[in-house]
């Protein structure tokens, strides 16, 4: 697939609060790389002197920034790997019947999907890994992660959309017959992407959270991660729903669910202080065959 170029607007300053957990946090993660704004030390300049040096780096970084608006050069952006889950709808063998889904493993499929990304990405440099908390996407990261010798830090924000009244599940018991609990699942799943997929917005599905507030809540974060990694390249494992909102928000859409994100793809974002190109969208070429099908 070859990159796709489309620039962006402005964006303020996003503001990130961590939650706190027992796993590398976000916040703890950001108290790094100050001085690449500058060399001095700034203890022994006055309050005055320094809003002056802060404001011809930032001039300096605008001029640069005109200069490379597809943030063609490495050193002015951080480049985000967004990475999509692998298939999490267990099959009837794999399944626990709990009444509660909303935070499946990968299924047998899924798992072979990120074996398939492990072995595409094991060559890649990366800074850092994100991801969010849920199950599905720790377990797409893990195989990658391991050859990497990495460990991703946890990002509650990164959170799949918070889904309200969607077609419920039958109840059903260990010993049971599952096939029908995992059709009944995947078939929940198709009305989901459905419903958002005709109008663009999560606000399709009653009870659900605010289109918009998950749209803010996704592009703060990410934006955040980008502002403490320019000029590094970064794993984010996250959710067909917050890749297609930074995705949107990077595009400039009023959409926020606009494209079919396929498990384990891979979507490229290069993002700086005042800029956001989108590079890759969607792109599965380490899946073959039925891999391929999300």
């Amino acid at each position: 697939m070859g990159p796709m170029r489309c620039i962006s607007a402005r964006w303020p300053a996003p503001s990130y609060a961590s939650s706190q957990t027992s796993q590398p946090t976000l916040s703890s993660s950001f108290n790094i790389k100050e001085e690449k704004v500058h060399s001095l030390k700034m203890s022994s300049v006055s309050s005055q002197e320094q809003a002056h040096i802060f404001l011809l780096a930032i001039l300096k970084l605008e001029k640069s920034l005109m200069q490379d608006p597809f943030l063609a050069r490495h050193e002015h952006a951080a480049e985000l790997y967004l990475i999509r889950h692998g298939d999490a709808i267990p099959g009837p063998d794999e399944i626990i019947p709990s009444g509660i889904y909303n935070n499946l493993p990968l299924s047998q499929k899924g798992r072979s999907q990120a074996q398939a990304l492990a072995r595409r990405l094991k060559n890649v440099s990366f800074a850092a890994a994100y991801s969010s908390p849920l199950k599905r996407c720790l377990e797409t990261g893990a195989p990658l992660l391991e050859q990497l010798d990495m460990q991703a830090i946890l990002v509650e924000e990164l959170k799949e959309v918070r889904l309200g009244s969607i077609t419920p599940v039958p109840e059903f018991q260990q010993g049971d017959d599952l096939t029908p609990l995992t059709e009944a699942l995947r078939a929940r799943q198709a009305e989901i992407v459905r419903l958002a997929a005709s109008t663009g917005t999560w606000d399709s599905i009653p009870n659900s959270e605010a289109s918009r507030a998950f749209r803010q809540r996704i592009a703060s974060a990410l934006d955040e991660i980008a502002q403490r990694h320019i000029g590094e390249r970064i794993l984010v494992f996250a959710h067909a729903g917050v890749i297609n909102a930074y995705a949107a928000e990077v595009l400039g859409l009023a959409k926020d669910f606009f494209f079919p994100c396929a498990n384990t793809s891979i979507t490229i974002v290069r993002a700086a202080d005042q800029q956001r190109v989108l590079y890759v969208l969607n792109d599965i070429a380490h899946l073959q065959g039925s891999l391929a099908q999300s």
